[in-house]
């Protein structure tokens, strides 16, 4: 039985993983992540990066900004989406509290080392499998102070694939949407 409960665990902390960049920028929803514009896809990938344990390690540092090559963020578009992506069109992204700039002369990102953005952390609601096609509902989770009560803004549902390197992303529906003004 602490297996089966273990292996769910472990699952599911994957699932947190791959979609929790998407949930903090709070990305738009999609049919298929073509549809998607370059400055999302950039954004997630960025954020992916820096929440991969040691991805952002290697790079060239300055003070409190990493230099990652415009390269090295497609490589993780792919991660997150797959390979049919379109041409990224590298340009500077994010909102103005964790913006990514973008460095045309050396085809790179100036990244800080660690953003500070307050958006939505991502609780994992419930999961089915088809063939290699998880179906995923997720709710959004307002980042408040600890001493107020957890609050979910959003129910979405995503569908991703699995690979030999965890999953992808091919979806996101909203279900739900609630007004939680304080």
């Amino acid at each position: 039985m602490i297996g089966g409960y273990t292996s769910g665990d472990n699952k599911k902390n994957g699932f947190e993983s791959i979609v929790y960049p998407v949930v903090i920028m709070d990305i738009d929803s999609f049919d298929n992540p073509t549809e998607l514009p370059s400055d999302q896809i950039i954004t997630a990938s960025i954020w992916s990066m820096i929440m991969s344990e040691n991805a952002i390690s290697n790079y060239e540092m300055t003070f409190d900004v990493v230099k990652i090559p415009a390269v090295d963020v497609e490589s993780y578009a792919v991660k997150l989406f797959g390979e049919n992506l379109p041409a990224l069109n590298h340009t500077t992204v994010g909102p103005a509290e964790s913006r990514f700039y973008y460095n045309e002369e050396t085809k790179s990102y100036n990244v800080p080392i660690a953003p500070v953005t307050y958006t939505y952390s991502p609780e994992i609601k419930g999961a089915t499998k088809n063939g290699d096609t998880y179906t995923i509902v997720v709710n959004y989770i307002d980042e408040l102070p600890e001493w107020l009560p957890k609050v979910s803004s959003k129910s979405v549902e995503f569908k991703l694939t699995e690979t030999n390197d965890g999953y992808t992303i091919n979806s996101m529906k909203v279900l739900s949407t609630t007004n939680n003004s304080l």
